[in-house]
This record gives C-alpha cells, sequence and structure tokens, in this order.
C-alpha cells in the first residue's frame, strides 16, 4: 500500500460512519472532507448521524464580533442543504444543539419533518425558541423514535391531540415547561414501552394528578420547581411500575404521593421544597411505599 493512500476510505461505508460517530467529527470538517473527493462526498450525503452543535460554529466566526442576522442565515442554510441533500437516505441519530443561535421555530419543524421521514431513531433537540413550542405531529407520532430528547429553556411544550410513540424507549425533558399536568400524562400515556421517563429542571404550572403507570417503566426522574408552591397544593401523584428501579422526585411539596407495585424499586430519592421546613414533618411522604423492598430510599427537605 502507497504510504500517502487513504485507507480509511477504502472500509465499507458503515465502518466510516462509525468511525467518524465515535471520533464526534463537527459537522462542518464532515462538510470540508465532502468536497475532497466523490468517495468523501458519498460519504457524507449517507452519513446516519448527523450531530450539529452550532457552539461549534464559532470556529467560523470572527472572534469578538457578535453573530449577525447574515451569519444565522448562512448556517441555517447550510444545515436546509445538508439535509436535503441526504435525501431518503436511512438515518439514525439526528441532534441539533443550539443555545448560541436563535433558530426561527419555523425552520426547526422544518428540519424536524425531513429527519422523522427518514425513520430516524434518535432525535436530541434543543434550542431557545422565542415562543411556546408545539411538538409536530411527525414526531409526536412515530413508529421509528427509540429515543427522544427535548431542550426548551423553559418555554411551554405543546402536544397536538395525538401522542403515539409506540417504540419510544427513552424519553428526556429538560428546561421544558408544562401548563398543566394534563398535557405530560398525555405525553407518557403515549410512549407505551417506555423504560426510562427523565424530567430535568422543569417547570410545572398547575398540576392535579398524575398517573405514571407502567409494566416497562424502569427508571423515572420527577425535578420540577416552581415559584408558586401552592400550584402543587392538591397534587397527587401515583407510581405504578412493578420493574421500576429508580425513582427520584425533587419538587414542591405535593398532597399525596402513591407508590404501588415497585416491587423491584432499589433507589428512592425524594426531595420536597416547601417555604418552611417544619411543613415537611407532618406530612404524609411516602404512602404506600414498601420500604423494606428498597436497598437505599433518602427523603430530604430544602427551602426553595
Amino acid at each position: 500500500m502507497e504510504p500517502n493512500e487513504d485507507r480509511l476510505t477504502k472500509l465499507p461505508d458503515n465502518i466510516v460512519h462509525n468511525i467518524l460517530e465515535l471520533s464526534c467529527l463537527p459537522i462542518f470538517d464532515l462538510v470540508e472532507l465532502g468536497f475532497s473527493s466523490r468517495r468523501w462526498n458519498h460519504l457524507l450525503i449517507t452519513m446516519p448521524y448527523l450531530d450539529i452543535r452550532t457552539n461549534l460554529s464559532y470556529s467560523l466566526h470572527p472572534v469578538g464580533i457578535p453573530f449577525n442576522h447574515a451569519f444565522i442565515e448562512n448556517i441555517t442554510r447550510f444545515i436546509t442543504r445538508l439535509l436535503i441533500r441526504q435525501g431518503q437516505s436511512r438515518l439514525v441519530r439526528f441532534s441539533l444543539l443550539s443555545r448560541t443561535l436563535d433558530f426561527d421555530s419555523v425552520q426547526i419543524l422544518m428540519w424536524l419533518c425531513l429527519v422523522a421521514g427518514r425513520y430516524v431513531q434518535e432525535l436530541d433537540i434543543e434550542f431557545h425558541p422565542s415562543r411556546d413550542f408545539r411538538l409536530p405531529l411527525c414526531v409526536a407520532v412515530n413508529d421509528s423514535l427509540i429515543v427522544l430528547r427535548i431542550a426548551l429553556v423553559d418555554k411551554v411544550l405543546q402536544l397536538l391531540s395525538v401522542v403515539r410513540l409506540n417504540r419510544l424507549r427513552s424519553l428526556e425533558l429538560y428546561e421544558v415547561a408544562f401548563a398543566d399536568s394534563d398535557l405530560l400524562q398525555r405525553l407518557f400515556s403515549g410512549c407505551p414501552a417506555l423504560e426510562s421517563l427523565s424530567l430535568k429542571d422543569c417547570v410545572a404550572g398547575r398540576f392535579s394528578f398524575l398517573d405514571f403507570s407502567s409494566t416497562y417503566l424502569k427508571e423515572l426522574i420527577f425535578d420540577f420547581h416552581h415559584d408558586e408552591i401552592d400550584d402543587f397544593s392538591n397534587f397527587v401523584i401515583k407510581v405504578s411500575c412493578p420493574n421500576l428501579v429508580f425513582f427520584q422526585y425533587s419538587a414542591p411539596i405535593a398532597m399525596r404521593y402513591i407508590l404501588e407495585d415497585v416491587y423491584s424499586l432499589k433507589t428512592a430519592f425524594i426531595g420536597v421544597s416547601v417555604w418552611l421546613a417544619e411543613v415537611f414533618l407532618d406530612h404524609s411522604l411516602t404512602v404506600g411505599l414498601s420500604v423494606s423492598r428498597v436497598k437505599d430510599v433518602q427523603v430530604k427537605c430544602f427551602k426553595c
């Protein structure tokens, strides 16, 4: 083999794709490789892992100069053209992590529709919408998604009347606001095969009742904050999951907690925020929790 010969590109497509995916090479560098030869161009077009992080676009922008509208438009066109060029090739994972650029919500929806039609299995979206964000139908009703992560920087998530994610195994919502508990209940009910539900640093509206009953759920993280603690004063949360291994509740104190059939539970962490710590002492916190079967139970109270 010649010393300068490109041995990497002689490997099968799927092996090269896996190498590029593990190398965490920025998408902008992959595009530059695509211009170097027909082989690299083919690898780019058929790449099943797209990881777009706009913080990496700082390398394309002069240091010390704020992002302007023209620069954002250039990045937007770049992403759109890349998705169109790839056509209907198989897409395993699509990540769009953008806190540095303010993409238009309509543009985000168009990208989501493009990738959802390609039987994407993992979808990771993090951006800062200017207003409440409605999950598009192409994502809410999807038979290919296995992993879904959404971060909205405390903007309200809205849903259509139908949610059907039959294959979804992992759902993580980060910094997402919910107007009420009905929407969250509808979202959970639409994911019958869910094994991991993580609600981290979310914002709660007026919550009344949530029923997390599932034979598949193994991990449940319920991490909410709210300025109006009274919004949880009538809140009842029920967890009935025979295969649940880990449960974490970090939120304002609720009226009642019901844990049933948690036969597999190994670790339970319950941290509640109240205005006065003494309120917690008289509160019935672990109704229905059989602590004899749980190896590690932590109950903590912290002031807001």
